[in-house]
């Protein structure tokens, strides 16, 4: 949809001057009750915003850079599916890219959730690791099972994934809905990749719903 100018940006204060977490309300009044302060976004784009701004306020002391922006609730979903919607977030820095920090709050001290996944619009997507890390989203096809003898036969499930690093390359987390594809916390799982030595695996133990950290190195099939 066209931008819609006429609608202000609005976001909530706590009683301490932290933003409250959500998205931004867009509404041409600044609404009645609770400390609401604008902000210099516009809502666009099927919903997004290409903008950002600054706060007033938070940031130990110093002006934090507020982003808005369509966001997924995990890597996974980001390669397969539309986004959740708009995320307002902050950072130290005055541009989104990859190896800066991302929070929830203009103080700059809650993380985005680790394994969500952040629009670019002008290009390759993010996701977030441990402390708001930001990285590039790379999302490609690859067979996944725990039973390694069977990644390595190609005859296990072929799922989308999104990683940490780039595409055909080893790699250290994957985010993937591991609770839908039927692997519980605790499991190992194998994804089998290319070399130029032929076929190998990495093991990645399930941490989460939507996690898996690097337990085993590359193996030749």
């Amino acid at each position: 949809m066209a931008n819609q100018s006429k609608l202000k940006a609005w976001v909530r204060y706590d009683g301490t001057g932290r933003v409250i977490s959500g998205g931004p309300i867009f509404q041409v009044n600044k609404p009645k009750v609770g400390n609401w302060k604008q902000i210099n976004a516009n809502l666009c784009c099927n919903g997004g915003s290409t903008t950002t701004t600054t706060t007033t306020s938070g940031g130990s002391g110093g002006t934090p850079t507020a982003f808005v922006r369509n966001y997924w609730i995990n890597g996974y979903y980001a390669c397969i599916t539309s986004t959740n919607g708009p995320l307002l977030f902050f950072s130290s820095s005055t541009s989104l890219q990859t190896g800066i920090r991302v929070y929830s709050d203009a103080a700059l001290t809650i993380p985005i959730q680790e394994g969500t996944a952040i629009e670019n619009p002008t290009g390759i997507n993010y996701v977030i690791g441990a402390g708001g890390l930001v990285y590039d989203l790379s999302c490609s096809n690859y067979y996944l099972s725990s039973d390694r003898t069977s990644v390595c036969s190609e005859t296990a499930p072929l799922l989308q994934y999104g990683s940490n690093s780039g595409v055909g390359t080893q790699v250290t987390i994957i985010y993937l809905d591991f609770f839908i594809s039927g692997y519980p916390v605790g499991t190992t799982v194998y994804r089998l990749i290319n070399t130029l030595n032929g076929p190998a695996t990495q093991g990645f133990e399930v941490q989460s719903r939507f996690i898996a950290t690097l337990v085993q190195g590359l193996s030749l099939c």
